[in-house]
């Protein structure tokens, strides 16, 4: 009972992945430091063939830098993460690219619906926008709008400058176990809209914006 105590104190679940926050974990005695890591091992797969070793071996993942990670039996990946070590189980990545059109979409691969339509400049204020609205510029598309999952030399420019997917992600401390599923809305390589985070300054409203796209 104590174990399941200081697990529910230290994890964070999610479904196929569980967070052992690293500040929590380390003020336990490394003994249930162990039995605690065993528990959220067994609440992803069997414990059948999890040695003293991997214990031992995921344990030194604290003491490593961020991105390491063990592979465990059952396809068990232990991954060291910003806040802590990561336990995920691995999972076929789903690549996909669907072109947007205007109009209620239903995409599938990425479990969402998406909204496009015109709006007219006077009607919108952007103090409506929240984290699953948005408004961009129309006149700023250049070859179309497409949801898909991200590409090496995939880039978003923000008021400070164009910065590389791959660095904004690390530097916004985007977990790895979610990069390659997060949803985009893409024009060609420039990312328009990381959904739920941030938006290409490039797409901005502004004075000389003729046609406005609300995409939610």
């Amino acid at each position: 009972a104590h174990t399941k105590e200081l697990f529910n104190q230290s994890a964070i679940r999610e479904e196929t992945s569980i967070l052992l926050d690293e500040k929590i974990m380390q003020s336990f005695h490394i003994y249930m430091q162990k039995r605690v890591l065993l528990m959220a091992i067994e609440s992803l797969v069997s414990r059948k063939n999890i040695t003293s070793k991997h214990i031992e071996s995921c344990l030194e993942l604290f003491s490593l830098q961020v991105g390491k990670e063990i592979h465990l039996p059952y396809e068990l990946i232990v991954r060291r993460d910003y806040k802590g070590i990561m336990l995920m189980k691995a999972t076929q990545k789903v690549a996909y690219c669907i072109d947007l059109q205007e109009g209620i979409q239903y995409i599938n691969e990425a479990q969402c619906e998406v909204e496009i339509r015109r709006v007219d400049k006077e009607r919108i204020s952007q103090n409506n926008e929240n984290i699953y609205t948005k408004y961009i510029d129309y006149g700023k598309i250049k070859s179309g709008l497409q949801m898909r999952t991200r590409n090496a030399s995939d880039f978003i420019r923000l008021p400070g400058g164009s910065k590389k997917l791959k660095k904004l992600f690390t530097d916004d401390k985007i977990s790895r176990a979610i990069r390659d599923t997060l949803p985009l809305i893409v024009d060609g390589n420039e990312v328009v809209w990381i959904i739920g985070n941030r938006l290409n300054a490039n797409y901005y409203i502004t004075d000389d914006t003729k046609e406005i796209l609300e995409i939610q």
